[in-house]
């Protein structure tokens, strides 16, 4: 953590080196280096953004400020350098006596699902208890980096607008005028009156907080569209505005307080699909309006982010990329070096095992990452929160653990997700070719050598017998009847619509040369031999398990 002199020794050099704003609202564009950074930005560690949701605790608004400054007092010890707190429910309704947005609980709940937590939150704002100002000061008490998160264009509400609790009374005075048609009742930016809107909200939370802050957050991936769709980049301009206004303030509060604030953006996870949602992501890192970039997937934990381009241009701008980690992923069962049915028989669940963070850490680590944001790992940490800490740290940190490494599957979406190569349909007429990311580099002599590597295939729709051919990288592994390398999957469906069904068996191969393996993406073909099957074989899962033996975990 940076001392007092330290930080006013990095203001000064910010201040020294700081680029003025041109009268137009936009940046001047830099006339050195296009990638020279205003601000060197310090080590972040791991970053944690709690959304906040349940900020009040109880009815007693004391208990409620106890209970808030408890679970930033459990961060304490753990790796995480920086806090994120998101400032309200949503977008919209927020957490302290705000002008210029609606107080969390500002109407009645018509649907009555959220009314006793409203209950708390009203009570513990009408005495003063304040989340956003007690979770910064006991973060500044512990030498933790603070900052406020405001999600840009939060859907939550959307599908039932007019009687969500989430709703907010701009969106009811004006929804008529200033939201999207499809999808129905988001925000619409095109309009200026939204955009100010929205900037109110972000200047009046900068304001409120620049004694605690250390920057702030815009959340552009809670929810990713702002123009209607199809329109990419052509309101891009827009939002950079916007991002540039805010730079603009955060450099006038630093001038005042003789130190630097620095901005972080939530991105989609590719220059693609932040064009596709008009955010100049790039223009924003080359003109150095942001700090830290955190590309995330909408929702689930991605184990294959395509972050080089950002990483690339990270490098070049002294901008750091922190790609967003999730408590969220498909249904997967854990990975054992010689599976039975009964492997494969309890219940599973969206939550990713450990194993299942470290593969996906340790590609990340691979492509470039500077650092990781845990999303929605809430505190006070529970126990795979406290294993997060750890797993996302420092690449070190992955020693000798096991991990399980993963194609990042898809599901129904929003089109600004890129395309994911499963499920995929597995045809005699038509073989399958896939790529899969493992961070891991097996060919070094001085790395720890695995005890065991197995390739495991999720299928479903398989007929009576299975005949297979999977290559590796262009050797085959396994060429013929799947025999007992095939174990059924007898698990309780998850009855979740938004999921991909489990399996119906795994096909698990042992990886025996382990040279084959590449450190980066190792290509992975399919071939149904037969029998002829009347529908095609599902493939729905493709994952790779690293499994480890301590040598030193033995009695003399």
């Amino acid at each position: 953590m940076m001392t007092g002199q330290t930080r006013m020794m990095l203001a000064s050099l910010c201040l020294l080196i700081g680029a003025a704003v041109g009268a137009g609202g936009l940046p001047a564009r830099a006339e050195t280096s296009p990638g020279a950074s205003r601000r060197p930005v310090p080590d972040l560690g791991v970053m944690l953004n709690d959304d906040g949701d349940w900020s009040f605790t109880s009815l007693d608004p004391e208990q409620s400020r106890r209970d808030i400054l408890a679970a930033i007092d459990a961060l304490a010890g753990t790796p995480v350098k920086t806090y994120l707190r998101c400032v309200g429910l949503g977008s919209d309704t927020l957490y302290y006596p705000t002008e210029a947005a609606s107080v969390a609980g500002w109407r009645d709940d018509p649907t009555g699902r959220l009314s006793d937590y409203l209950a708390k939150v009203r009570a513990g704002i009408a005495s003063g208890v304040d989340p956003i100002r007690l979770a910064g000061e006991r973060c500044k008490e512990l030498g933790i980096y603070f900052f406020p998160s405001v999600r840009m264009n939060d859907a939550h509400f959307a599908k039932t607008a007019p009687i969500h609790p989430l709703t907010g009374e701009f969106w009811m005075k004006h929804h008529e005028q200033y939201t999207l048609k499809s999808p129905k009742n988001w925000l619409n930016f095109q309009f200026q009156e939204v955009r100010d809107y929205r900037l109110g909200i972000i200047f009046e939370v900068i304001d409120r907080y620049q004694d605690v802050m250390d920057g702030i957050e815009l959340d552009f991936n809670r929810h990713p569209l702002f123009f209607p769709r199809g329109s990419g980049m052509t309101h891009a301009d827009l939002l950079t505005e916007m991002v540039a206004k805010v730079r603009a303030k955060l450099d006038e509060v630093g001038q005042e307080r003789g130190r630097p604030y620095y901005l972080i953006v939530r991105v989609n996870p590719t220059l693609e699909t932040c064009h596709y949602s008009a955010l100049d992501v790039e223009r924003w890192m080359r003109e150095g309006l942001v700090d830290v970039i955190v590309p995330a997937q909408l929702y689930d934990l991605s184990y294959d982010m395509r972050i080089e381009e950002l990483v690339r241009l990270g490098r070049s701008t002294g901008v750091k990329v922190y790609p967003a980690i999730y408590p969220r992923t498909e249904h997967v069962h854990a990975f054992v070096q010689s599976p039975s049915e009964a492997d494969y028989s309890g219940k599973t669940t969206h939550i990713p095992s450990v194993e299942l963070l470290r593969g996906a850490a340790s590609n990340l680590w691979h492509l470039g990452a500077d650092g990781f944001e845990l999303y929605n790992f809430r505190t006070p940490p529970g126990p795979l929160g406290y294993q997060a800490h750890r797993v996302f740290a420092d690449p070190a940190a992955l020693t000798m653990q096991d991990r399980l490494y993963m194609i990042t599957p898809g599901k129904p979406t929003l089109s600004n997700e890129e395309a994911k190569q499963i499920p995929a349909s597995l045809t005699q007429e038509q073989p399958i070719s896939l790529k899969l990311l493992v961070g891991e580099d097996f060919k070094n002599p001085d790395k720890p050598i695995p005890s065991y590597v197995g390739l495991r295939i999720g299928l479903r729709d398989l007929p009576s017998s299975l005949s297979v051919r999977v290559s590796l990288n262009g050797r085959v592994i396994h060429d013929g009847p799947a025999g007992k390398k095939l174990t059924r999957v007898t698990s309780p469906p998850h009855g979740l619509s938004w999921r991909l069904p489990l399996p119906e068996a795994y096909l698990q191969i042992d990886v025996e040369d382990r040279s084959l393996l590449e450190q980066g993406w190792n290509s992975i073909t399919l071939e149904l031999l037969g029998p002829p099957a009347d529908k095609p074989v599902q493939v729905q899962a493709v994952q790779l398990g690293v499994l480890y033996k301590n040598p030193f975990n033995r009695r003399l």
